[in-house]
C-alpha cells in the first residue's frame, strides 16, 4: 500500500525492476523484486537479503542508494532504491558500437574508484559486466554507478558463504580465468572483469 507501480523498467535473471511512486515519501523510485515466491531460508532469499544489506552499507556515489527492503505478504521480496536515468554500459555499447577514448577512460576510472571503496569495505562484486554498469545522467554530467550486488561476497574469512567452494558464478565472458577455474573471488577478479 506504500508503493504504486507505474511501469516495468527492467528484467534480469532473478527479478524485475519497476518504476514506482513512493506514496509515503512523495517521490519516484525503483523497486526491484525477486521472481517467484520469496523464501528467506533459500539460497536466493539469502542472496537477495545480502544484496540489500551490502548496497545499504555502501554509501558511495558510485553505488545505487537503497532506501528500503521488505517482503509483501510473506511472498514478494522487494528492494527500494534510487531511480536512475540514463542507460547501462551494455546499452551504450550496443548503441555506439565503440566508445571514444575519453568516454572509455572516464567510465573505467569511475568504476575503479567505486570498486576500490567496495573492496576496502570488505566485499567483492563478482558479476561486473556492462549490464551492471549504469551511465547515469546527472545535471549535464555522467555519473557511473554499479548495479546488481546479488552475487557479491564478503571477503572476511569468517563471513557466511552462500556458495559452495569451487562453484562458478557470474557471467563467463567477463570472469577472470581464476574464477572460471573455481578460485576464491578477490578484488583482482573484479578488476579483471
Amino acid at each position: 500500500e506504500r508503493y504504486v507501480v507505474e511501469k516495468c523498467v527492467g528484467e534480469g535473471g532473478m527479478g524485475m525492476v519497476y518504476r514506482v511512486r513512493d506514496l509515503r515519501m512523495s517521490r519516484t523510485i525503483a523497486l526491484k523484486t525477486v521472481k517467484g515466491m520469496f523464501d528467506e531460508d533459500s539460497r536466493a532469499g539469502k542472496r537477495f537479503l545480502r544484496e540489500a544489506q551490502v548496497m545499504a552499507a555502501l554509501t558511495h556515489p558510485g553505488v545505487v542508494r537503497v532506501f528500503d527492503f521488505g517482503v509483501i505478504d510473506a511472498q514478494v521480496a522487494y528492494l527500494a532504491m534510487e531511480l536512475l536515468t540514463g542507460m547501462t554500459l551494455g546499452a551504450r555499447l550496443d548503441q555506439a558500437g565503440r566508445l571514444t577514448t575519453d568516454e572509455s577512460c572516464s567510465i573505467a576510472c569511475q568504476v575503479l574508484a567505486t570498486l576500490s571503496v567496495i573492496h576496502n569495505t570488505g566485499f567483492v562484486h563478482r558479476d561486473l559486466k556492462p549490464a551492471n554498469v549504469f551511465l547515469s545522467d546527472m545535471g549535464g554530467g555522467r555519473l557511473v554507478k554499479l548495479l546488481d550486488f546479488g552475487l557479491s561476497r564478503e571477503t572476511r574469512q569468517s563471513a557466511v558463504r552462500l556458495t559452495n567452494p569451487g562453484t562458478v558464478l557470474g557471467t563467463p565472458h567477463y570472469m577472470s580465468p581464476a574464477l572460471i577455474r573455481g578460485a576464491e573471488p578477490s578484488s583482482r577478479s573484479d578488476v579483471y572483469s
